[in-house]
């Protein structure tokens, strides 16, 4: 009877004490935080995405009149190679068949501008079979492949008169997926850490007004919620790939 009566005595502290409701707070935090992970890492969809990247070469020769530059025996004035890398970033296998006869996927430059030369230098899987029909009168390329697994895709370089990447329109549809787009950059990541970091933090504060102004339970709280914080981290870094939580250079792959 005693026994019990202690038992009861030391959970009534416990439910009773901030800290136990502190902590559930966090967990559930965590949890949420968790949930919205995994949905987003297992969800099964096609991605068609770019990424585009220009280097200009020779820029704007009006000024310098007595200063020719000349391209495969043609007079230029600008001179600029643009890398254009097309994935599925999805987990749903993008076939041939998927791209929309009526809209191809179609990389063209600005009518002011020409393409002088377009190829494929890297292919991130030779079964995709990616290709590229161009269309030189017409300053146009069209992208074909095989089939496209996740993270599979190419890297097309194009040689042109144009200034930078804003000369460039890419477009298409892909079946079941809709307009090609641009790779997304990763800002929804960053937001969600600082609003679960920072509910932490501000949980922490609550804490110090609700809990004894001790030394030692302010170490108490600030050493569970560094180790809370922590956590979140190390299981964001594990369940993710980094290369998608960083801008991805078209250089590398």
């Amino acid at each position: 009877m005693i026994l019990q009566s202690e038992i009861e005595q030391i959970l009534q502290d416990i439910v009773t004490n901030p800290l136990f409701g502190i902590l559930g707070f966090l967990f559930a935090i965590i949890s949420i935080t968790l949930a919205i992970l995994f949905y987003y890492k297992n969800k099964r969809e096609k991605k068609p995405r770019y990424e585009i990247a220009s280097e200009n070469v020779v820029q704007d020769l009006s000024d310098f009149r007595s200063l020719e530059i000349f391209y495969d025996k043609q007079p230029i004035k600008n001179l600029t190679v643009t890398n254009v890398k097309f994935t599925n970033e999805g987990k749903m296998t993008i076939h041939k068949t998927d791209i929309a006869s009526a809209d191809p996927i179609i990389i063209k430059i600005d009518e002011k501008f020409q393409i002088l030369e377009a190829e494929v230098v890297e292919e991130f899987n030779k079964a995709n079979q990616f290709s590229i029909d161009f269309d030189l009168e017409k300053s146009l390329i069209k992208l074909s492949f095989d089939y496209l697994d996740q993270k599979e895709g190419g890297k097309v370089k194009i040689i042109h008169t144009g200034n930078d990447s804003n000369d460039f329109t890419i477009s298409g549809s892909i079946k079941g997926a809709g307009k090609v787009k641009e790779k997304e950059k990763p800002y929804f990541f960053p937001f969600l850490l600082s609003f679960v970091l920072g509910t932490i933090m501000a949980s922490t504060l609550f804490a110090f007004s609700k809990l004894s102004e001790t030394l030692e339970s302010i170490i108490n709280i600030l050493v569970i919620s560094f180790a809370i914080i922590a956590l979140i981290w190390f299981i964001i870094l594990t369940i993710y790939d980094r290369s998608y939580l960083n801008n991805s250079n078209l250089e590398e792959r």
